[in-house]
């Protein structure tokens, strides 16, 4: 049998919780795994942390919303508000920390793929599954 036909592993049920604890309103991947896939089966917006997360940015606050962000010319969060508003960078698609959160609103039947740490369902009406791999 191909790997491909082989059921998924690591597959864990999103939604509200219940007495029973059968679904799980946020989970963290375990270590040396991401979550690589989410599936809605009922419309809502999750929450989600991970890797190689784009958020587009028109301008920051101050030093704090800069460092939220990673300059792409050094691989680095910004050291502060200067650089990023510098004619090197300005207004465009960012990278964020892993560490930093971003809402995502999706539709039943869609999938999300990417390197998320966490979801949370926030307590919305989301239902659906999460797949996890080793990084």
């Amino acid at each position: 049998m191909h790997p491909s036909e082989l059921p998924p592993k690591h597959v864990y049920v999103l939604g509200n919780t219940d007495t029973a604890g059968n679904r799980a309103p946020r989970i963290s991947a375990l270590d040396e795994q991401v979550f690589h896939r989410i599936d809605c089966t009922v419309a809502a917006s999750i929450i989600v942390t991970g890797y190689g997360i784009f958020e587009y940015v028109a301008s920051v606050a101050d030093d704090a919303a800069a460092a939220k962000y990673i300059d792409p010319l050094t691989g680095e969060p910004f050291a502060d508000k200067d650089i990023f508003d510098d004619s090197d960078h300005g207004a465009g698609f960012y990278e964020k920390i892993d560490t930093e959160a971003m809402t995502v609103p999706m539709i039943a039947g869609q999938t999300m793929y990417g390197k998320f740490k966490t979801i949370d369902t926030n307590g919305t009406t989301f239902k659906g599954f999460a797949y996890a791999r080793t990084k």
